[in-house]
């Protein structure tokens, strides 16, 4: 009577649940926070520097010998200094490379985030899909052994009256020992995929809404691969951010070679010194000074050099990485497409084959009980016809995964189809 009632959350809540607590979600997040300081670092350095230095000094000074007519003297005195400077870069290349690197940055960053949240989708989806298919499979390891229990207990009952053979008592244990097997495995199957559920939303599940019968199945719009292969090659996060990471490494090269130019700052200054004593006497001085500094860089040991072309050889790494990078988007793009397009026929497939199953086991429990099917056969009947639901669960948990991953390919995937996946359950 007091025992709690147990609240099914349905995939939209678990969602909201793993965008609040997922931590590979978060770091994502943190990743783009610190790549967009990249752009007010850059615009820094082409800012005025400006600088305040100050000082106070205790001097103890002994002279041996006669200076300005007074002979061995000594002092102690107080020398105090300060001093303002001021730097305005007029011209440095590096500076305006590196302006133009932190875009570059921001944007692969943006795009590594975004793309983190769509695949936070995906993994959710995969996690809770998976878990409702363990549930399924438990259910059906339950039932099955139940109904086999059955079929023993039937066959024993037909054997103390002569109607059967001992054959038929032992295949039936021997059914019933593997369902019982196959529960064992399923509860522990449930439990470890539950937890790997709770690994992205932080909290533990109990009960999740199920998938309806009523899902509805609907092909890829348009119906043709490469369509969807030419909106991946220009939407797709993953290729974006691996082609900004490139613009990174273009920049760089640019970065490290810019050492090889002149640079051209206005540099000023104003200082006071108070000195309180010594050999000249006391002495207050001030100097102002503006004016223009010139630099040209001759030779620093072929440090530039080297740098330039170690950044060369890591650009044509990232050269081959979005090549490579492009090819698994292509090929991901085509094989969910496929996966989507298959998916549908698959499903109305196992679905007339799980109909076919079990009006096939109820004719061979028919033809069981007026004598003409052995026990045998009822027990193959029953193996089918829960295989034939295992299937059939998977087949729509595959499709709905498909979908998403074809969305996720061009760059589409988003919470809409959270909302529109929630509606497909019960």
């Amino acid at each position: 009577m007091f025992s709690p009632i147990v609240y099914a959350e349905n995939f939209f809540e678990v969602f909201y649940l793993a965008l609040q607590n997922d931590p590979v979600l978060h770091q994502s997040e943190a990743e783009y926070k610190i790549a967009l300081q990249a752009y007010p670092i850059a615009r820094a350095a082409l800012l005025p520097q400006v600088n305040f230095t100050a000082s106070r000094k205790r001097t103890h000074e002994t002279i041996d010998g006669t200076t300005f007519g007074v002979a061995n003297s000594s002092d102690t005195y107080f020398t105090e200094k300060y001093s303002i400077n001021l730097t305005q870069s007029l011209y440095n290349r590096d500076y305006y490379v590196l302006l133009q690197q932190s875009k570059s940055t921001i944007a692969q960053a943006l795009a590594k985030r975004d793309s983190m949240r769509q695949d936070l989708i995906i993994r959710t989806a995969v996690a809770y899909f998976d878990a409702l298919e363990a549930l399924d499979n438990l259910q059906f390891a339950i039932s099955e052994k139940a109904a086999i229990s059955r079929q023993l207990d039937e066959a024993k009952r037909r054997f103390s009256v002569g109607l059967t053979a001992i054959t038929d008592i032992k295949e039936a244990e021997a059914s019933y020992d593997l369902s019982v097997a196959r529960e064992i495995d399923a509860k522990n199957q449930s439990d470890i995929i539950f937890e790997k559920l709770s690994l992205i939303t932080g909290h533990q599940h109990d009960k999740l809404s199920p998938l309806s019968n009523n899902m509805s199945l609907s092909l890829p719009d348009p119906l043709d691969s490469q369509s969807w292969v030419d909106k991946a090659i220009q939407h797709n996060l993953d290729l974006l951010a691996k082609t900004k990471e490139l613009e990174v490494a273009e920049d760089e090269v640019e970065h490290q070679r810019a050492d090889h130019y002149p640079t051209l700052d206005v540099v000023g200054s104003t200082s006071n010194t108070d000195k309180g004593g010594g050999v000249s006497g006391a002495i207050e001085t001030d100097n102002n000074m503006i004016g223009v500094e010139f630099n040209i860089p001759l030779f620093s040991g072929g440090s530039t050099f080297y740098k330039t072309r170690e950044a060369i050889y890591a650009r044509e790494k990232v050269k081959k990485q979005l090549e490579q990078k492009r090819r698994e988007v292509i090929q991901k793009t085509r094989d969910s497409y496929l996966n989507v397009s298959s998916g549908v026929s698959r499903v109305n497939a196992l679905k007339r084959a799980l109909e076919s199953t079990e009006v096939a086991a109820q004719s061979t429990q028919a033809g069981f009980d007026v004598g003409t099917r052995s026990s045998v056969d009822v027990l193959l009947s029953l193996k089918d016809t829960y295989a034939a639901k295992r299937d059939f669960s998977r087949a729509r948990y595959d499709y709905i995964i498909a979908t998403l991953l074809l969305k996720q390919s061009i760059g589409a995937l988003s919470q809409d189809d959270v909302e529109l996946i929630n509606a497909w359950l019960d």
